[in-house]
């Protein structure tokens, strides 16, 4: 028996075909497997080009992003690539391969120029329009496209649709980089007289449209990154008629995308069927208040045949559809279509608490449905949560470079949403922002910390230079609980002391980078301007006994977390910590800042169970308080909703929004309270890690797996503290369970005791 190879991928693109690098560095992940301390001490690479074969065999350990090993690549060219990988005992894999395409390199390669429909009125949205052309060709081998749009567009050849992709180019930095699509379009094509027409719609463009446009200025990308496509489909678990008589699918998921009908529908030529959507039902009725301007509508002439129809560059978030204007309207006549960037699942989990598997699955809903939109500091506080259940390397190494792209316009302050929207000088979204534009090094920290790649911070280095000034307000720890409604900044921790605290900890990183990457001097200038700043913290934020100035959750949880005491404040703080959240009586208190560290603060200050207690907590504001109300994706707010079903007040309100979710990054790090058994894996850049337990009367039993090639330090009760390899495991320790649970809570003078959680 020996390893096997499960999968070979050219730097981090999804598939190898299409590449826009030269010299691609290439990764193998390994199957698991029950052989122990599997470790690789060498692998030899065969490349075809051209036809012809060049032998490679290289003594090492490496099996992450090692060099190319040939001459570069040139545009369109392809290489057949075998890899076999030889263990230190011997054995060897078998031969696994990938084939690969290199796209366009050069931008001399691009001979084509943008097309568009005559000039239409700047002041208004741009309807959808086609192009076709006929062209006759000799029977070729091989025929590539190379397409983008500013806006979005679908291209078919001879009436079929070329790829699977959907909403390509996607949301793109028009002025600086821009995603162009390479299809292999050989089979669509014939003999002789050939069809080629586009769809091209507006997308996240805007401006007049002319006939003939300039060449793009930006510079022209093929992307590593997965595209969108459909990913899973739903038939409507029910039919609703709402008290006002509305008839109303309900899809029993949260989700983005749209319905295609599965049938012709009844009704007269004259007849225009009208379906609305909206995430929620607020007391009956489709709730759409929190759609503000979006309609979210889909009108339908009839006159033909409905039957396999589906709307083209739009998407809905929808759980429930309004259908007016259809008769006899059945649960067959509909399906509801998800669409998604298709990443790779690397990570998973699972639970004996069924609520808390709930909250975990919301998130990965969430993170399929509204990745794609760019908010700063949703990405830099979920980073680490979406690293581990996604392959994200890609996804994420694009988005930053865009972000330094769009940076370089605004004086080195990091936009709020990449890619950016232009705005005019002046607006408070030009303005920066702690946590948000500290993304631009946190984010690329985490990627290097999940993928092993260096090149991720070599890349964003000249990008970690976002600041923050006292000038104008921040949003601090935004969108906690106890803020007003129409007043999400509001929090009750000092914005300042959030910034602050924020950029002590960016700071303190950026010098950590600098040591990584060879940029030693410029790492101890952020060494020194980290000190100096720290000690301006504690002279403005810090009592001379080791009191907060804000005396919050979110307060003490920073202080502690990014290292902002002296070792003699140390337990004051971690227990005025305690008390909050016993005084609190659990609930959540924090916002952007305090929400995602929360957790994993309490159990590295030794009140673990504080933290299961927190995790568990149902009522609102609470992580559970969504589910018990039916949530089946992450809320934007603690209480989107309120307890009597009637949605938050304010119209910035989102039941589909990730950022709140970042807490499974602890669920992935670390689970207990009344739970009896859990599992997590992470399907990583060697292979699968994955780790499992279980309470069997007295006893715990842990099974563990290494891929080949890897390792993991495994550490339970009764003094088992080891290293293992590649392979299977199985250990079996003494259980006990949590001292001091539950943990009380602080009762206040007035008000009825509360009952503590089971």
């Amino acid at each position: 028996m020996s390893a096997s190879i499960a999968q070979i991928t050219a730097e981090h693109h999804y598939d190898g075909f299409g590449l826009f690098t030269s010299s691609p560095r290439l990764s193998w992940r390994f199957n698991d497997t029950s052989l122990k301390n599997w470790k690789q001490a060498s692998y030899e690479i065969k490349l075809t080009r051209q036809g012809r074969e060049e032998h490679y065999q290289v003594s090492s350990s490496q099996s992450v992003l090692v060099p190319w090993p040939s001459t570069p690549l040139s545009s369109r060219e392809n290489a057949s690539i075998k890899i076999f990988a030889k263990g230190q005992d011997g054995s060897s894999t078998a031969w696994e391969s990938l084939d690969v395409e290199v796209a366009l390199l050069d931008r001399a390669d691009l001979k084509a120029t943008l097309i568009s429909r005559p000039r239409q009125d700047p002041a208004h949205p741009k309807a959808p329009f086609c192009l076709r052309r006929t062209f006759n060709i000799v029977k070729s081998q091989s025929a590539r496209l190379y397409t983008t749009a500013h806006g979005i567009y679908e291209v078919e050849i001879n009436g079929k649709k070329v790829g699977d992709q959907l909403l390509t180019p996607g949301w793109q930095s028009y002025k600086h980089r821009l995603h162009y699509q390479t299809y292999d379009v050989t089979h669509l094509l014939q003999e002789g007289s050939n069809t080629i027409g586009a769809s091209i719609g507006e997308g996240c463009t805007s401006g007049r449209r002319v006939e003939i446009l300039n060449f793009p200025s930006a510079e022209l990308i093929a992307p590593d990154v997965a595209p969108v496509r459909k990913i899973q489909e739903f038939k409507p678990r029910e039919i609703i008629t709402t008290p006002k008589g509305k008839t109303v699918l309900d899809f029993g998921q949260n989700l983005v995308g749209w319905l295609r009908f599965d049938n012709d529908a009844p009704g007269q030529s004259t007849q225009e069927p009208l379906i609305r959507h909206a995430e929620v039902l607020e007391h009956g009725e489709l709730g759409t208040r929190p759609l503000r301007s979006a309609r979210a509508e889909l009108w339908v002439k009839l006159g033909g045949r409905t039957k396999g129809y589906e709307p083209k560059f739009t998407w809905f978030g929808f759980r429930y559809a309004e259908v007016n204007g259809y008769d006899n309207l059945s649960v067959d006549d509909f399906t509801a279509i998800a669409i998604s960037s298709d990443l790779r699942r690397t990570g998973t989990f699972s639970s004996s608490h069924e609520l808390i598997n709930k909250l975990h699955e919301n998130t990965v809903w969430s993170m399929r449905d509204n990745f794609r939109l760019g908010w700063t500091g949703d990405i830099q506080v979920f980073a680490p949560t979406a690293n581990y259940l996604f392959d994200t390397s890609a996804f994420l190494g694009g988005w930053l470079r865009n972000l330094a792209a769009e940076q370089s316009d605004q004086n080195g302050v990091v936009p709020w949403v990449i890619p950016s929207v232009p705005f005019e000088p002046g607006n408070r979204q030009n303005r920066p922002a702690a946590i948000w534009a500290d993304c631009a090094v946190i984010t690329p920290w985490d990627m290097y910390r999940f993928f092993g790649d260096k090149s991720s911070l070599e890349l964003q280095w000249e990008s970690m230079r976002g600041f923050w000034t006292t000038e104008f307000p921040q949003f601090g720890d935004w969108l906690g609980p106890r803020a007003p409604p129409a007043f999400p900044g509001y929090a009750l921790t000092d914005p300042f002391l959030v910034a602050n605290a924020y950029l002590i900890y960016t700071t303190n990183l950026a010098a950590q980078i600098g040591r990584i990457i060879g940029k030693s001097e410029k790492a101890e200038e952020f060494v020194a301007q980290s000190s100096k700043l720290l000690a301006l913290f504690q002279e403005e934020y810090v009592t001379a006994t080791g009191r907060l100035v804000s005396d919050t959750q979110t307060g003490h949880v920073l202080a502690l977390r990014f290292g902002l005491l002296p070792e003699k404040h140390l337990k004051r703080a971690s227990d005025r910590l305690d008390w909050l959240v016993r005084w609190e009586v659990f609930k959540i208190t924090t916002g952007f800042a305090g929400t995602p560290i929360i957790l994993q603060t309490l159990a590295d200050n030794d009140k673990l169970n504080l933290a299961y207690h927190m995790l568990e907590e149902k009522e609102d504001p609470s992580w559970l308080y969504p589910i018990t109300m039916g949530a089946t994706t992450i809320w934007e707010r603690w209480n989107s909703m309120l307890p009597d079903g009637t949605i938050n007040p304010d119209q910035m309100t989102s039941f589909n929004h990730y950022a709140l979710g970042s807490v499974c990054a602890f669920l992935h790090n670390t689970v207990g309270g009344t739970i009896r058994h859990a599992s997590t894996s992470f399907d990583s850049p060697y292979g699968l890690y994955a780790v499992s337990w279980k309470t069997e009367g007295s006893q715990m039993v842990t099974e563990v797996t290494v891929p080949p090639n890897g390792s993991a330090k495994v550490i339970l009760p009764g003094g088992v503290d080891e290293v293992v390899g590649s392979g299977k495991y199985k250990f079996t320790s003494a259980w006990e369970d949590e001292k001091g649970w539950p943990p009380a809570h602080i009762q206040g003078a007035q008000g009825a005791p509360r009952k503590p959680i089971a």
